[in-house]
């Protein structure tokens, strides 16, 4: 994998923090690949599922092959998959790879939503658990 990868004919934007595994799975399916041979385009060919967020197996100059391919800058797709981060982190590269970082859940988007911003097809992205403040928990407990 010495040659620099082409640019794909169909590259839709990364939707903010989506899932790496949804994005691979968009990509492939607009250009009408397996998500396996894109795999292989990117780095260690690896089937991903759409909720798959580890990026343990990449190597440093995947985030740079995937940018390649999309046409967008690494800090883009950083910005878009916060993960891709921590490919040039030795310390978090080397946790990723030997378990996955408790996450946010992961929950499909809302299609209307997606629909709106010219974005088809099933998007996965890392939502933050709600957080109950006290005031708010004692003002429950209150009314009960």
């Amino acid at each position: 994998m010495t040659a620099r990868p082409r640019l794909l004919p169909l590259a839709p934007p990364p939707v903010h923090r989506e899932t790496i595994g949804s994005y691979l799975n968009r990509l492939a399916d607009a250009n009408h690949l397996t998500i396996g041979y894109l795999s292989s385009l990117v780095g260690p060919s690896r089937q991903h599922r759409r909720v798959d967020n580890r990026v343990g197996y990449w190597t440093p100059d995947a985030l740079g092959r995937l940018a390649a391919l999309t046409g967008r800058s690494p800090s883009c797709l950083v910005h878009a998959m916060p993960p891709l981060g921590t490919i040039s982190d030795p310390v978090r590269h080397l946790r990723s790879a030997s378990e996955e970082v408790i996450e946010p859940r992961r929950r499909p988007a809302c299609r209307l939503c997606m629909a709106r911003r010219h974005i088809h097809g099933l998007v996965v992205r890392s939502t933050p658990h709600p957080t109950v403040t006290t005031a708010g928990s004692s003002a429950i407990n209150s009314t009960t």
